[in-house]
């Protein structure tokens, strides 16, 4: 590409990389000096050179020039960067219907519940948390590799494999870090604000603000849809520049979930919208996935697809493994794996048990916490856990440094009816659960999800999952073979 697209008096030079990190070798590249909250990248220009950087882009000017590389200056790197790759990647995220999801919870169920839908109109891919997914193929990204180029290069990649949509969760961080400028949303979305979940940004006000500053880039032919039972959501609708769509439980939601049926393998909801009234059941569990479930359909919906033809299909969608996964081998009681590690996430798990357990039968709860992390607050799990459980099997999940022992018997701290045993084999401590159901008991195996190891004194070791754990468990103990299963 010529940098003279892009950059007025710019010489004609042709470059064929674009680079961030002066580390790496290339041919014919410009790069971009980013100063961030550590580097500044006009420190490692002359790497940058040696690995074959041939344009250095700068926003100040510099002690020493080298002959024969071509210097820009500018005054936003970073805006610089992202006018560039626009260009250079093809526009790949205007040419794209792109589908964001923004909050602090379900961004990644959402985008996927989107992507699941939407797969069956057109080709579609998520992009997010739990990397990239195509074509029922999942390629795992590391927190490193995302960078201020990383969305446009992978839509690029996605539309030439075909796609003509992608549904993307929105991370605050990668919002404070520019990594999303010049991303082209069709059509964003917000779930809610949870406190307890701002790791990044120290207040909830600060957090608020970087949604603020997202939803204020929107035009009118962009939609904002917002959840308007949160606190946040409602003020984010009365400052969104887009074009609002509202959903949730409220009475005025334009999107409108009543009637809520909870059952052990299923939720039941109607769905009203624009004056019709929808019937809508599906394999998801819990109240908070109604959410979730009526935000993707928001953002289907408002992009032209009928309510009539997206809702049969939500009977069986492809749920995220390991949350709120629904574990069915013909055993006589439910199995309910989620990989809640939050307060708040604990409490939804345990409340949804609760509902659905409508006699007296128990609730029987395998968890643990991770090491540390949240030390002071280990008691109140275990306050939560007896206020809703009859028997918790506390175990070793992700210990890292600190002794699973220790753990649990900071959860015990907060446990004063219910019948509890500490088992240092997560193994063992799931079976004993599912030896001891009786019929139409709950048993939840909280804390791992699908992960696939445990960290025990600073060492990963491989784990099945807990989903596997459980069926394999349940297959011997009822005498059903994998293939009956499936």
């Amino acid at each position: 590409m010529n940098i003279g697209e892009i950059f007025e008096n710019a010489p004609k030079l042709e470059v064929k990389t674009i680079m961030t990190d002066s580390r790496t070798k290339c041919e014919a590249g410009i790069f971009f000096c980013i100063r961030g909250m550590v580097y500044d990248g006009h420190d490692f220009i002359d790497e940058a050179i040696r690995n074959g950087a041939v344009c250095i882009v700068i926003s100040r000017e510099l002690d020493n020039y080298v002959n024969g590389v071509t210097y820009i200056m500018v005054d936003d790197t970073i805006g610089a960067l992202h006018d560039f790759a626009d260009v250079f990647y093809g526009q790949p995220t205007r040419n794209l219907k792109i589908y964001g999801v923004a909050g602090s919870d379900g961004k990644s169920t959402v985008a996927m519940i989107v992507q699941c839908l939407s797969n069956h109109f057109t080709k579609t891919a998520y992009v997010g948390s739990r990397g990239i997914i195509r074509d029922n193929v999942s390629v795992e990204v590391s927190r490193n590799e995302v960078n201020q180029i990383y969305f446009q290069k992978t839509c690029r990649a996605m539309k030439k494999e075909g796609c003509t949509a992608v549904a993307m969760e929105v991370e605050t961080r990668f919002v404070e870090a520019r990594f999303m400028d010049n991303v082209n949303f069709d059509i964003l979305s917000f779930t809610n604000l949870n406190k307890s979940k701002m790791d990044f940004i120290e207040s909830d006000e600060k957090y608020f603000s970087s949604k603020q500053k997202l939803f204020a880039t929107l035009t009118k032919k962009q939609k904002a849809i917002i959840n308007i039972d949160d606190e946040y959501g409602v003020r984010l609708a009365q400052q969104t520049s887009g074009t609002l769509v509202t959903y949730g439980f409220d009475p005025h939601a334009d999107y409108r979930a009543t009637a809520v049926r909870l059952e052990p393998d299923r939720t039941e909801f109607i769905l009203l919208h624009d004056g019709k009234r929808y019937e809508v059941r599906t394999n998801l569990l819990a109240r908070f996935n109604i959410y979730n479930l009526v935000n993707a359909l928001a953002i289907l919906h408002e992009d032209g697809y009928p309510l009539e033809e997206l809702i049969p299909l939500c009977r069986k969608l492809n749920v995220i493994d390991g949350r709120m996964e629904s574990i069915r081998e013909g055993q006589p009681f439910n199995i309910v794996i989620d990989s809640a590690r939050t307060l708040d996430s604990f409490k939804k798990v345990l409340e949804y048990a609760e509902k659905i357990n409508r006699t007296d039968n128990r609730i029987i709860c395998v968890f643990s916490l991770p090491g540390g992390r949240e030390t002071s607050r280990r008691g109140q799990y275990g306050t939560l856990a007896d206020e809703k459980c009859d028997l918790l099997i506390l175990t070793v999940s992700d210990s890292r440094m600190e002794n699973p022992a220790d753990i649990a018997e900071g959860i015990r701290q907060g446990v004063s009816n219910a019948n509890v045993i500490y088992i240092d084999d997560r193994y063992m401590a799931i079976r004993q659960a599912l030896e001891l159901a009786n019929p139409k008991d709950t048993v939840l195996i909280l804390g791992k999800g699908d992960e696939t190891y445990l960290d025990i004194r600073g060492e990963k070791t491989y784990w099945p999952s807990d989903a596997e754990v459980a069926r394999e468990i349940v297959r011997e103990l009822y005498g059903r073979n994998e293939n009956e299963a499936e």
